[in-house]
């Protein structure tokens, strides 16, 4: 294949090409691109060329909200966090190009029919708690965007729940593995070589000292 003319530091509409990413699977060209809502996608020079692509996926979902704006609605603004965080979330559901898309549209993640409409979410927001400090969070990792299964969390609340986390339950309580090393003021990694590797009972994984190293 004839290499490519370098499109690299190129405005294509609303895509700012980064650099060349070659796809073999297609034996297609595509560039590495930032999108003015600060997404980053993979878009073929084709695409880039004939504006049949102009945004990370944004610009459709802004001319969706668009459509159903009511008129009065002066809080309504397209450059807020809450639309940010709104468009990527749909956008690593249904988008395959998107960056985190095998982690939640490839395992089966979707956005509920109600949030697809910008309006009705930002009024379900405003309504749960949202706040510039949190981000949205979805209480089972394997459930949809929905009212029912999401909640607005801060990083450690949203840590503490991904699904890669260990729960545990010791003395009737289930916390994570994290949790508990924090609890106990001792290295996740040393609990879980105690219970993994040694092969001890919570209890003395938990409650056993940390000797100190000697100089």
């Amino acid at each position: 294949m004839r290499k490519p003319k370098d499109l690299t530091g190129q405005r294509f509409n609303r895509l700012l090409v980064l650099g060349l990413r070659h796809n073999n699977t297609k034996s297609k060209v595509h560039w590495k691109c930032r999108c003015d809502c600060g997404n980053i996608s993979y878009v073929p020079t084709y695409d880039l060329k004939s504006n049949i692509t102009k945004s990370c996926g944004c610009y459709k979902y802004e001319v969706l909200s668009k459509m159903s704006y009511k008129h009065g609605d002066n809080q309504h603004q397209i450059c807020t966090r809450l639309y940010r965080i709104w468009a990527n979330m749909l956008n690593r559901c249904s988008k395959p190009s998107a960056t985190c898309y095998n982690d939640y549209g490839g395992r089966g993640i979707r956005v509920c029919d109600e949030w697809k409409n910008y309006i009705l979410f930002r009024k379900w927001a405003l309504s749960s708690g949202y706040a510039d400090n949190l981000t949205i969070d979805r209480m089972n990792n394997d459930g949809n965007y929905e009212p029912s299964n999401c909640r607005w969390a801060t990083k450690l609340e949203q840590a503490s729940n991904k699904r890669n986390n260990r729960n545990i339950t010791f003395n009737g309580t289930t916390q994570t593995l994290t949790q508990w090393a924090n609890e106990y003021n001792i290295n996740k990694y040393t609990l879980l070589s105690r219970i993994d590797k040694l092969g001890w009972s919570i209890g003395k994984a938990f409650t056993t000292p940390v000797k100190k190293q000697t100089a």
